[in-house]
């Protein structure tokens, strides 16, 4: 580096072949190694085609999309010309990123002359998915309608781009276009447009499909029994599952079964389900989903006696009762308000050597809030500090659930902990979860840190707090005895966040509070 640097400060030029060696160097020392050597380059010193296809590529290799910008500008500064090998690897890692330079250079890749075959577009198609880019997926489709390119491989690499980004009513328009196109959707795609067509509760156009894909697929018989199952309707799930077992194309397993199962036992059909638990038994398919889910059925009903039966058949059958069995039967204890019961089952999973899993706190947590004595509370509490292998951080709903178990219980000396968990972790709140930190942060009476949550939320990270998170602001500010400012935060953003009977209620008790009558 140090020798081209002299020779381009001397008027020499440097060759394009020395160039690329060096950069071929730095990419087998990683992308600190390219930085360092772009940074020690003077803006003189270009920078030739294939060495910057070389480096291109090993940023494609290694994802690292900063890099990638870096070297997109100065293919601009240098005016370098447009070549494969330059914008194919810029155009899949902005698919990916979501950045807006992939549109723009696969317009101007087209403006200097450029064809997109029909096996590159479906490679940026499949990474638009990856990284929800609608956008840009839309960009390439229209160029392939444009020159009649739109093939089957391709409305099903469009059809998972829509389904990445939770647009399942536009993966089902989908079917309609391809017939259009004078194609017919394979099997697959048609046991895919089933599920989504379930998803977004287009049920006609479900069975329509499904009658076209003439029961072809496992998966679409799944999806239809689930479909008939929250519609109440057993009936149907079972016909279906009847239909499934006449066609002689299809191999039948378990998971079948235990789809029909989960539609009786939602549903109160217990009958039915203990039905199909024999026939799956006959048939030696019955595994440890078939017998949690028949589980679940009497516990939802609060028969605990019969899920316990269900244990003993699991033992008798030799399959091992795991956490998720126990938790179960204990969750459904819980919700009963049976903690007797569901102590009984936390001390079984003890003496089994059964792991607490986050099933497990979550449940647990539940109890504490229930607990009608402090005993039963901090017993249920007391699960966070053996349950070593749990990390509340990497589940939000789990780290909510905790955070309000030890806000409702009064528990500081755990609710601390879980703070410094939180503070160590690289979580990003939900503006629900800043709510229930900032209530947190208000019961250590820490309302510095209150502020500093609320700073980040709608300061850092530009989110729009809701009514239950701006009540839980206003109430940590009267709770410190600052009204004024808990008044002028409410004039603040009741143009956002429209002020419910919550929030006045929590003014006027600080007005009180604070011997101003008239205010309040």
């Amino acid at each position: 580096l140090q020798r081209i640097v002299a020779m381009r400060s001397c008027g020499s030029e440097v060759p394009p072949r020395a160039i690329t060696e060096l950069f071929k160097a730095a990419c087998h020392a990683g992308p600190d190694g390219i930085r360092r050597m772009l940074d020690g380059l003077s803006a003189e010193v270009q920078l030739p085609l294939e060495c910057l296809a070389l480096l291109l590529s090993d940023c494609l290799q290694r994802e690292d999309i900063d890099l990638a910008r870096r070297l997109d500008r100065v293919v601009t500064d240098q005016k370098t010309r447009m070549h494969h090998s330059i914008y194919e690897p810029l155009l899949k890692l902005f698919a990916k990123s979501g950045d807006a330079r992939a549109c723009e250079i696969f317009q101007q890749i087209h403006q200097e002359g450029f064809d997109s075959s029909e096996g590159l577009c479906g490679s940026l198609l499949a990474r638009c998915g990856e990284g929800q880019n609608l956008r840009f997926a839309e960009i390439i489709v229209e160029y392939l309608r444009g020159r009649s390119m739109m093939t089957l491989a391709i409305f099903k690499t469009l059809m998972k781009v829509y389904v990445c980004s939770g647009r399942y009513d536009s993966a089902c328009d989908l079917y309609e276009q391809v017939l259009a196109a004078g194609l017919e959707p394979d099997h697959v795609m048609y046991g895919c447009l089933v599920k989504f067509a379930v998803k977004c509760g287009r049920t006609e156009l479900s069975q329509e499909l499904f009658k076209k894909s003439q029961g072809s697929d496992i998966q679409s018989y799944m999806c239809l029994i689930r479909e008939a199952g929250r519609e109440g309707n057993v009936a149907r799930a079972i016909e279906l599952l009847h239909q499934a077992k006449g066609k002689q194309n299809l191999v039948l397993d378990v998971s079948l079964y235990n789809c029909t199962m989960d539609a009786c036992v939602t549903n109160n059909r217990m009958d039915q389900a203990r039905a199909l638990m024999a026939e799956v038994s006959e048939r030696g398919l019955a595994n440890i989903i078939t017998y949690n889910t028949l589980m679940k059925g009497y516990g939802a009903n609060g028969d605990f006696a019969g899920a316990r039966r269900v244990i003993r058949e699991m033992e008798d059958a030799r399959i091992k009762p795991d956490s998720a069995s126990y938790n179960c039967l204990m969750g459904s204890m819980v919700s009963a308000g049976n903690l007797v019961e569901a102590w009984k089952v936390l001390d079984e999973m003890d003496r089994k050597g059964v792991q607490l899993d986050h099933y497990t706190v979550s449940i647990m947590m539940k109890a504490a809030k229930k607990a009608r004595n402090p005993r039963d509370a901090s017993r249920a509490l007391a699960v966070l500090d053996r349950a070593g292998g749990v990390k509340v951080c990497e589940d939000d709903v789990l780290f909510n659930t905790v955070l309000d178990a030890c806000i409702h219980r009064q528990d500081t000396e755990r609710l601390r902990k879980v703070l410094e968990t939180f503070a160590s972790s690289d979580m990003k709140p939900s503006v629900h979860t800043y709510g229930l930190l900032i209530k947190a942060f208000s019961t250590l009476r820490q309302l510095w840190r209150c502020w500093q949550l609320w700073e980040e939320m709608v300061e850092t990270r530009e989110l729009v707090p809701n009514s239950i998170t701006l009540s839980c602001m206003l109430d940590a500010l009267i709770c410190a005895r600052e009204v004024d400012k808990a008044v002028a935060l409410l004039r603040e953003w009741k143009g956002k966040v429209a002020p419910n009977t919550v929030m006045y209620s929590t003014l006027i008790k600080g007005c009180a509070a604070a011997g101003d009558a008239d205010r309040a």
